[in-house]
């Protein structure tokens, strides 16, 4: 079970190709967003009780898990360059459930690879911001509704709510993948 889980090398490289290319930009200037790169960072800070001008304006727009987990990590480590392998880590994680859902329709990393150079998943993968993190939970969603049962509809359950945690723009696949879920099992839906 283990080893199914365990990430592959395309899924490390693609990881590694992803910290390393935000390495090499300290700040994020594509279409006039680097304060929204800056701000997410700043939020970060805040969470982690440093100092940062985030007003309660700006917290009550933006989702707090991805920011709290980078916000724990920037409590140990202050560093911007922290952040960003953080948040490079977090993105990633999206690769874990894609592989799984590949392998289960044949899998091969020529197939992860072209996924992952998808533009917009490039582009959401160099900016830090937690629309790939989203993907992690929405992914793992489908990945665990193919599975029957209580634990399984739970775990299904949890992996949405984490999308909506995670940024509050996947609503509409949460919807989605909710609908999805009600067709696929529509005679193991109880009526009231």
């Amino acid at each position: 079970l283990l080893r199914a889980l365990a990430p592959s090398r395309a899924d490390l490289a693609l990881v590694l190709a992803v910290i390393g290319a935000q390495a090499l930009l300290p700040v994020h200037t594509g279409g006039g967003r680097i304060q929204d790169w800056l701000l997410h960072y700043e939020i970060s800070r805040h969470y982690a009780s440093l100092s940062s001008p985030v007003t309660q304006t700006f917290l009550s727009s933006r989702t707090a898990l991805f920011h709290q987990l980078l916000g724990a990590l920037l409590a140990w480590v202050p560093g911007y360059w922290a952040y960003q392998l953080g948040a490079a880590l977090l993105q990633g994680l999206w690769l874990w459930p894609a592989s799984l859902l590949l392998q289960r329709r044949g899998r091969s990393p020529e197939r992860l690879l072209a996924l992952a150079l998808a533009p917009v998943l490039l582009a959401y993968g160099l900016y830090t911001w937690p629309w790939c993190f989203a993907a992690f939970f929405l992914l793992t969603a489908v990945l665990v509704a193919e599975v029957d049962g209580v634990a399984a509809s739970a775990g299904t359950g949890i992996a949405l709510a984490g999308a909506l945690l995670a940024h509050p723009g996947s609503i509409g696949y949460v919807i989605g993948i909710g609908v999805w879920i009600l067709v696929r099992r529509r005679r193991q839906v109880a009526v009231v």
